[in-house]
């Protein structure tokens, strides 16, 4: 699964005039997230959002913008637990508060070795390692930011409703050759904080869509059409909206144009399938326990791709791994105490390429 967040299109909204070395944001973050399985079936998202420790509660400390590898690595200071036992970063992820740079996104974020910031299996788990009782402190290039998160400001999660196609085992299947029209829910707290915005990204629209409520007072939601043909038979699609409410902002004397903030995002994603798509056969599975964990190993047939799901009610699916090329040989993967599914399953001849 992949993620987009509300810095990243923040980011990407803005790149095309940047060149030289230059921050275009910079600050803290808590989010949760969601998917959506159904019409009206929402709910948090099972797999892990950081390498490290995983959950659908996460909290992020990020600077991003062009050509910033060789700069001073930032460092973050704040009400966080470091060594507390379970569920608090130990010394060494925690780095002494200094930021990471992420070669492959090219931004700096929380956690060493990977910058993947921290994500939680609940808030009362994220809240007791980061708290909100005061503020968070981020240096950057010798300009030091108070950033606060109080108070607490998570919004309601963003829901789609689609017309067009129909919902199978979670996911939204529609013919490549038909309109798809995709709509969400009115966030319900825009407008009420320091600065709110929506952002929305579904790649065959061709641009993310980011509302500002304080130049777009009524860009509480979002409607789009999407055109007919505008997707390819047999591909997946990946649809993600979020809402965030920014509790604080400052401005940069040394980056004028940088956007500095603090603040609580809500996000949900789900995906697409544009049909018609090769018929999907469950391929048998074997299932190890392992110290600490367990491995899921399966037989492969030559030119033939394979999806590997997992659920805990076997009802509700959702991917662990996708786009597993199979040659012939056995393949197996290792998942830890963090990532346990009750129950797995992998599925051959499923689409698994994005769109693009």
């Amino acid at each position: 699964m992949k993620y987009i967040s509300f810095a990243s299109v923040v980011f990407f909204s803005t790149t095309a005039v940047l060149s030289a070395q230059s921050i275009e944001f910079m600050g803290v973050s808590k989010d949760v997230r969601y998917v959506q399985r159904g019409a009206d079936l929402v709910v948090l998202n099972p797999q892990p959002v950081s390498n490290f420790y995983g959950g659908a509660w996460g909290i992020s400390f990020n600077v991003e913008g062009e050509n910033l590898a060789n700069i001073t690595p930032p460092v973050i200071t704040g009400p966080i637990v470091v060594n507390g036992g379970a569920g608090t970063p130990d010394s060494t992820y925690f780095n002494g508060g200094a930021l990471v740079f992420n070669d492959d996104e090219e931004y700096w974020a929380f956690g060493f070795p990977g910058a993947d910031d921290w994500g939680a299996p609940t808030k009362a788990s994220l809240d007791a390692a980061y708290g909100n009782s005061s503020d968070y402190t981020l240096t950057v290039e010798g300009e030091t930011f108070s950033l606060t998160l109080a108070p607490e400001r998570y919004s309601n999660a963003p829901k789609f409703t689609l017309t067009g196609g129909e919902w199978i085992r979670g996911q939204y299947h529609i013919a490549a050759d038909q309109e798809l029209t995709i709509t969400t829910n009115t966030f319900n707290i825009y407008g009420d904080t320091v600065e709110s915005a929506l952002w929305f990204d579904f790649e065959p629209l061709g641009e993310e869509v980011l509302n500002f409520a304080s130049e777009n007072p009524n860009g509480d939601s979002v409607s789009v059409t999407v055109p007919a043909n505008s997707m390819r038979a047999g591909y997946r699609y990946e649809l993600e909206s979020g809402f965030f409410a920014l509790t604080d902002t400052d401005s940069s004397t040394n980056y004028p144009e940088a956007l500095v903030f603090a603040g609580y995002e809500v996000s949900t994603s789900m995906e697409i399938i544009a049909t018609p798509i090769p018929p999907q056969i469950s391929a048998p599975t074997s299932i190890t326990p392992t110290a600490g964990g367990v491995t899921v190993s399966f037989e492969t047939e030559e030119n033939v791709s394979y999806l590997l799901e997992g659920s805990n009610d076997m009802e509700v699916w959702y991917e662990l791994r996708q786009g597993i090329g199979g040659d012939g040989n056995p393949v197996e993967f290792y998942f830890d105490a963090n990532e346990l599914s009750r129950y797995y399953q992998v599925v051959r001849n499923i689409p698994y390429d994005w769109g693009d």
